[in-house]
């Protein structure tokens, strides 16, 4: 993924969510990537409220309505999905309800800012991801986030 575009990219979106009074935040690798984890992101994956789909849903929508998309999870909160691709960069926007596994965290402010150029980014602190991806049975990405965050825990807040 070239990082360049992804930088942009990720600028885009929040300019698009912020005008618009969304909370979000950056979950996955690029956020992983962006607090200094050695990944190779495949997508940009964002995390909001359900409640704020649709809006997204026009935001978003050129000539066609984007679909929104009910996930299978691994737990037994409801996720939503809504894809677009913006620069070749391939975006998954995910809702979920306010006691979701990523949301709950993101209403509890469980975030960092990321600065790119200057425009401060919302993402989910590594500790929250982690415990995040423990929620959803998916150990070895916790496992791999808390063994980071052990061997860097003097140089940042996580």
């Amino acid at each position: 993924m070239n990082l360049k575009i992804l930088e942009k990219t990720i600028l885009e979106v929040n300019r698009n969510l912020k005008n618009n009074k969304i909370k979000y935040a950056l979950i996955g690798s690029v956020n992983m990537l962006l607090q200094g984890m050695d990944v190779n992101p495949k997508d940009l994956d964002i995390i909001i409220q359900a409640k704020d789909l649709k809006k997204v849903q026009k935001i978003f929508s050129n000539d066609k309505l984007l679909l929104i998309k009910k996930l299978k999870t691994f737990t037994n909160n409801s996720t939503w999905e809504i894809k677009i691709t913006l620069s070749k960069i391939d975006i998954q926007i995910l809702g979920e309800k306010d006691n979701g596994t990523y949301v709950s965290k993101l209403l509890g402010n469980k975030l960092i800012e990321i600065s790119l150029n200057g425009i401060k980014i919302p993402c989910l602190t590594l500790m929250a991801e982690a415990q995040a991806y423990a929620e959803t049975n998916r150990k070895q990405k916790s496992d791999l986030i808390k063994n980071f965050i052990n061997t860097h825990e003097n140089n940042k807040e996580y």
